[in-house]
C-alpha cells in the first residue's frame, strides 16, 4: 500500500494542507477556514476539518506522517479516524519560534499573519505575547 505524507499550516483566517505521495511530489492541495476555536464557531471548524478531509481525499489513505503548524487537535482527531497514520509531527508557532531560538540563542521571533504574536528567548527564558 503506497504511504502518502501530509503537510498542514493552520492559522488564524485559513488552513493550507498539501498531500504529498511516497517521492514527496504534491498530488492535492486544499486551502479552508480557520480551526482556532477562540475565533470560530464549533460548527464551522467542523466543516472546515471536513472540507480538508474530503478535497485531499483522505479516507482509506496510509499516511506516514502529518506535519506542520497545527494547534487544532480535533484535526488530528479526524484524520485519524478515516487514516491510517503512523507518526504525527505538528507543533504551534510558540513552539516552532522557540525551537528556532534554541538553534541562535537569545532572540526575537516576530510573526505577522491574521494576528500578530512575538515569542522571544532571553538567557534561557522563553516569552511570548500577542495572538
Amino acid at each position: 500500500m503506497e504511504k502518502y505524507h501530509l503537510a498542514l499550516d493552520s492559522g488564524g483566517s485559513k488552513v493550507l494542507g498539501i498531500l504529498y505521495n511516497e517521492e514527496f511530489q504534491p498530488i492535492r492541495a486544499v486551502r479552508t477556514g480557520s480551526l482556532r476555536a477562540n475565533t470560530t464557531p464549533e460548527d464551522r471548524i467542523r466543516k472546515n476539518i471536513a472540507d480538508i478531509i474530503g478535497t485531499l481525499e483522505l479516507p482509506g489513505l496510509h499516511i506516514g506522517r502529518v506535519s506542520g503548524i497545527v494547534d487544532c487537535g480535533l484535526l488530528h482527531e479526524e484524520i485519524r479516524k478515516v487514516c491510517t497514520v503512523d507518526e504525527t509531527a505538528g507543533c504551534g508557532e510558540f513552539a516552532a519560534g522557540m525551537w528556532a531560538a534554541e538553534n541562535f540563542g537569545n532572540g526575537v521571533l516576530a510573526l505577522s499573519g491574521t494576528g500578530a504574536t512575538l515569542f522571544a528567548r532571553y538567557n534561557g527564558q522563553n516569552y511570548g505575547t500577542g495572538g
